[in-house]
C-alpha cells in the first residue's frame, strides 16, 4: 500500500456559511420582506447556508450608506468567535431589493461550478435608473483599473448590454446585492487602513472625491478589491429587482434596451 499511512489527511473544507447584511432606513419594502422570508424558508429546508452555518444582521443606516456597510463588515469579522465554524461569506442585501428564494443556492453553485476562477466577489444582476431614463444594469467598467491610484481621476463607463444567464467580470457593481468572501474583507482591512495619507475607518466602502469626480462606495469597493487581486463577478442568471414605487428589473431594462445600447460605452462578454 506504499506510504499511505504517512499521508496527511485532506484538509477539512470550510463550510460555506452565508451571513446576510441588511442596511436599511428603518422601514422596509413589503416585497423585500417577502423575498427575505422566502429565502430563509427555502434555505432552512435545503442547504442551510444561512439558517445553520451563517445568520443575518440588520442595521438601521444613516444617509452615509458606506458607514453602515463598514459597520456590518466589522461586525461580521469581529463576531468570528461566536460561530463554531466561521461563515465564509457576507451577503449584502439592501432593503429595496426583491429576489427569488433560490438566489443563495444559485450563487454558491456558480462559485462551485467555476472553481478555476477562484471567485471571492459575486453580485446578482441589479438595475438602477428611473421612469425618465429607464432601467440599466449596475455593471461598471473602469479604464486601466489594474493601475488604480486614488489620487488620480478614473474613467468610468457602464456596460449597458450583457450576455444573459452567465458569469461576467466587471470592475465594480452595485453593493445592493453583493456576496463577498471573508478573505477579501480581511485583506482590504489591512491594505486600506490609511487612505489618501490619513487613517481610514472605512477600508471596505467609502465615498470620495478626486479632481471634481465623485465616486460612490460600491465603486471604491470594486476597484480597491481589484487592485489587490480580487476580481468582481456578476452572475446575470441571478436576477434582482430594485423597488421604487415600481420595480426596476430585467423586464423594464429590456423595454428600454435599444435606447441604452445606442449610447452604450461598453458591452460585456460572458464568462470572461
Amino acid at each position: 500500500m506504499g506510504n499511505s499511512s504517512k499521508r496527511k489527511p485532506a484538509a477539512k473544507a470550510k463550510p460555506q456559511g452565508v451571513v446576510i447584511a441588511g442596511p436599511n432606513p428603518g422601514v422596509v419594502d413589503g416585497h423585500f420582506f417577502a423575498s427575505v422570508s422566502g429565502l430563509l424558508i427555502h434555505d432552512a429546508a435545503n442547504r442551510q447556508a444561512i439558517t445553520r452555518l451563517g445568520g443575518a444582521m440588520w442595521l438601521e443606516s444613516s444617509p452615509r450608506i458606506y458607514a453602515a456597510r463598514c459597520d456590518l463588515v466589522r461586525t461580521f469579522l469581529d463576531e468570528t468567535g461566536n460561530w463554531p465554524e466561521p461563515p465564509q461569506w457576507l451577503l449584502f442585501i439592501d432593503a429595496d431589493m426583491t429576489f427569488e428564494p433560490t438566489v443563495v443556492d444559485q450563487m454558491l453553485d456558480t462559485i462551485e461550478r467555476h472553481k478555476d476562477k477562484d471567485i471571492k466577489i459575486l453580485g446578482g444582476l441589479c438595475f438602477a435608473g428611473g421612469r425618465g431614463q429607464g432601467a440599466y444594469p449596475t455593471l461598471v467598467v473602469v479604464d486601466d483599473a489594474a493601475n488604480w491610484d486614488p489620487s488620480q481621476p478614473m474613467s468610468l463607463g457602464r456596460a449597458y448590454d450583457y450576455p444573459k444567464d452567465t458569469l461576467v467580470k466587471v470592475n465594480a457593481t452595485g453593493g445592493a446585492f453583493l456576496m463577498i468572501h471573508r478573505d477579501v474583507l480581511e485583506a482590504m482591512e489591512k491594505k486600506f487602513d490609511t487612505f489618501q495619507g490619513h487613517p481610514n475607518p472605512y477600508p471596505w466602502f467609502r465615498e470620495y472625491e478626486q479632481n471634481g469626480q465623485q465616486f460612490g462606495e460600491d465603486i471604491f469597493f470594486g476597484v480597491a478589491a481589484g487592485s489587490i487581486g480580487y476580481s468582481t463577478w456578476v452572475d446575470t442568471a441571478v436576477k434582482i429587482g430594485h423597488r421604487k414605487t415600481y420595480t426596476l428589473d430585467e423586464q423594464s431594462y429590456e423595454a428600454n434596451k435599444e435606447a441604452l445600447i445606442q449610447r452604450a460605452e461598453g458591452a460585456l462578454d460572458g464568462n470572461s
